[in-house]
């Protein structure tokens, strides 16, 4: 007796949880269906697509290896005319916990009656009917999923295509880190490359399973015919070809490519056609109806020994696969040609060889792909482009070796002139100005080890000191002006995250840290006068190819140690501090960048008088100049208000900064910077106007 059982859902029934991940993917026939859980058939076939306004059905025969049992499964069109079909189905079979499967397509008319179900029996006995390829997938939610193809090839594109798939999954699953913010964003557009691949890779398969059928039948149908209606056929595809490649050259590819399928339909033994069709198609950016065109192409020539350049179906074949990210194939097509000594393509073949293995990050294969370029190429437009891409492999590798070097020193000697010398502190902005010149020398000392560097994180401790010495404008010794000067000492355990966030390169820094500041503030003894806990969090966004964005928080304790810190001026405080800084790129190169930032922090000290809120607004602009310079400009403005202050102070600050940098070698650079600050305030001790030139020779070097 013949077991009927019939469980139908539309293909449109959505399972969500269906993408919750996949537990495992697999090819063997022999591996078990687990018969109690919802399994899921999706076959595509061209003759059950009746009605190409209609949604269609037909039904698969599942046979149970173990028992002979046969089980007929209704599926219907996923959409119409898509000449995919799919349906749901869930067994409860006594003393059967796993299915042994094998899938059969019967002839639809034979299912309507016993004697046909009898009939397909003896078919699959006989080995009149031959069981389908097929792979089976396992979500976590229990859903199985059963893909059926008609040859081994086929279902070895899908395996390929589900892997790819599942190697997404994992990769997203785990931190994905870069090593810059730059890097960061290179990332996401990895991940986002890596999934058009994959979903490249599943609509292939299912393409080429439609398209190697109709090529079938049209073959099948040609041969069916006379000798002079053969010839009428071909003639009639000749016309067709000569005026879809005329269609071609005009640049109207929507009709070059609809008399290209004509022709291939008409004379389907001519796989020239289906040459030029791929060819089509590669340039209208269809890429893989471009690769099942090519591949039809070169399994026919092959068997069929025909003019075909297999060579050139390779090149073809490559650059599809190239353009779909598919780099892997890509260089078994374009070795093929190189192989074959083309001599108008093989050059043109190393150099996009080299291109993928660059792209995968292998750069001593893509040096050497390169390399022969430049021995073999005759094309100088060739050379010069693969001369481009071995200079900025040896950047990399540059930049690489730099940073295997777990020491950093750095430090800035600067000249500045300042116009007006001011008593300020980053914390308390007293900002009182001292109505004096001064000749200032600037030095800026950095230590950073960095035990720890991984692909998703980091982990460095840095040692900042900053010092200022300031003699009056005749380059004499002022007590009044040593007073301002400030020695300032940070220590700081940067941890970095970096890599992607909602599809983003991401980049965050985690900076607790100890500050010690020391100025001669009282009796004209230097001494520690403030110190400072604190902690950064510093996070870089790439919101798009030409936008980064930077959102900062900064918390700090302030400890005041001044003798007059009491009461209402008592400085010891909270620091908070919000900023946002946006980099917006304007040439490709990145060379020219308009800069946005704003702030605002709140001090909330002990003492009433040291009580504030400040606003921070400013606009910059970067660019290369002269002499392979960096010029920079900047506005900024801030707003300062002692809310709490007896006497309300309230100061308005505008500065007007320019200057320019230049890299002298890898370890020196220079810059000279000018800027003009008028700071308005309330209270007249607080208002002033001033200007600063500054003059700097910084050294920077890992070990």
């Amino acid at each position: 007796m013949v077991t009927r059982i019939l469980f139908i859902f539309l293909i449109c029934f959505h399972f969500s949880q269906a993408k919750s991940g996949q537990v495992e993917t697999v090819r063997d026939p022999k591996v078990p269906i687990e018969s109690s859980k919802m399994t899921k058939l999706t076959y595509g076939y061209p003759p059950w697509n009746m009605n190409a306004k209609k949604i269609d059905s037909a039904a698969i025969i599942l046979r149970e290896g173990k028992t002979g049992r046969i089980i007929q499964i209704s599926v219907e069109e996923t959409e119409p005319d898509s000449s995919i079909f799919s349906g749901l189905y869930s067994l409860s079979l006594n003393n059967l916990q796993a299915l042994s499967p094998e899938f059969y397509i019967p002839p639809q008319e034979l299912l309507s009656t016993q004697t046909g179900m009898s009939k397909i029996t003896e078919m699959i006995k006989s080995g009149d009917l031959k069981k389908k390829a097929f792979i089976l997938r396992r979500y976590k939610n229990g859903l199985q999923v059963v893909e059926i193809y008609d040859s081994k090839d086929q279902a070895k594109l899908a395996m390929r295509a589900f892997r790819a798939e599942e190697e997404l999954t994992d990769l997203r699953n785990r931190p994905l880190i870069s090593r810059s913010a730059l890097d960061a964003g290179a990332l996401a557009e990895q991940i986002e490359e890596q999934r058009r691949a994959a979903q490249s890779l599943i609509e292939r398969a299912r393409l080429a399973q439609i398209e190697a059928f109709k090529a079938s039948q049209n073959v099948k149908t040609f041969e069916l015919l006379n000798a002079k209606q053969k010839k009428e056929k071909r003639d009639l595809a000749a016309e067709l070809a000569k005026k879809a490649l005329a269609e071609y050259q005009s640049a109207k590819l929507d009709d070059a490519l609809k008399d290209f399928e004509l022709a291939v339909e008409t004379d389907p033994e001519n796989r020239s056609y289906y040459f030029q069709y791929g060819i089509s198609l590669y340039k209208a950016e269809q890429f893989n109806r471009s690769l099942v065109m090519l591949d039809l192409a070169e399994e026919a020539d092959l068997t069929q020994k025909s003019e075909l350049d297999i060579a050139e179906v390779n090149y073809y074949i490559g650059l599809n696969n190239y353009r779909l990210k598919l780099f892997k194939d890509a260089i078994t097509a374009f070795d093929k040609v190189v192989e074959a000594k083309h001599s108008l393509l093989s050059a043109s073949s190393q150099f996009y060889i080299g291109v993928c293995y660059f792209e995968q990050l292998d750069y001593k294969s893509a040096l050497s792909r390169f390399q022969a370029v430049l021995d073999g190429s005759k094309d100088p437009k060739l050379d010069l482009r693969a001369e481009q891409y071995i200079e900025q492999i040896l950047r990399v590798q540059q930049f690489e070796a730099e940073r295997a070097r777990k020491w950093n020193i750095s430090g800035t000697f600067g000249i500045i002139h300042d116009s007006n010398v001011i008593i300020a502190s980053d914390t308390t902005i007293q900002s009182t100005p001292t109505n004096s010149a001064g000749e200032r020398l600037l030095t800026l000392g950095s230590l950073r080890y960095r035990p720890t560097y991984e692909a998703d994180h980091e982990f460095a401790t840095q040692l900042d000191i900053t010092s200022i010495y300031t003699l009056d404008s005749n380059y004499s010794y002022s007590q009044t002006l040593r007073n301002t000067d400030p020695l300032l000492f940070d220590l700081t355990f940067p941890y970095t995250f970096k890599g992607v966030f909602q599809n983003k390169g991401f980049k965050l820094d985690i900076v607790p840290g100890y500050e010690a500041l020391l100025m001669s503030a009282e009796d004209n003894t230097q001494k520690m006068i403030l110190n400072s806990y604190m902690l950064k969090a510093l996070s870089t966004l790439i919101m798009s190819e030409n936008w980064f964005a930077n959102y900062n928080l900064e918390l700090r304790q302030d400890n005041a140690n001044l003798a007059v810190s009491t009461g209402d001026e008592d400085e010891n405080a909270i620091n908070v501090k919000l900023a946002n800084t946006n980099l917006f790129f304007l040439n490709k190169e990145k060379s020219k960048i308009f800069t946005l930032d704003g702030g605002f922090t709140h001090n909330s000290a002990v003492g009433k008088n040291f009580v504030f809120d400040r606003i921070d607004l400013g606009a910059g602009y970067l660019t290369k100049s002269y002499w392979d310079s960096m010029f920079n400009s900047k506005f900024s403005y801030f707003l300062l208000n002692y809310s709490a202050n007896a006497s309300a102070r309230l100061d308005n600050s505008y500065s007007l900064s320019a200057g320019f940098s230049k890299k002298i070698n890898e370890a020196l650079t220079s810059g000279f910077n000018a800027t003009y600050n008028i700071n308005s305030s309330n209270l007249d001790a607080y208002t002033y106007k001033k200007y600063t030139l500054l003059f700097t020779l910084s050294y920077s070097k890992g070990f």
